[in-house]
């Protein structure tokens, strides 16, 4: 996983308590494993523009 995102070719929205996000984490990582791909974690609750987009239509994966 990347921390900026500059590098990263996969974003993936997601936000804390989110069971479904948990899973999707876990694929996206063993995929970025797998393929040397970078991705990024992005917590939609960290960025208001991203929680209004969102809400409850996470996890994407972009």
């Amino acid at each position: 996983m990347t921390e900026t995102g500059a590098e990263a070719r996969i974003v993936l929205y997601v936000r804390e308590d989110c069971h479904l996000c948990d899973i999707a984490h876990q694929i996206v990582e063993q995929v970025s494993l797998e393929s040397g791909d970078e991705y990024l974690a992005v917590d939609i609750d960290h960025y208001p523009e991203l929680r209004k987009r969102f809400h409850e239509d996470v996890p994407v994966l972009a």
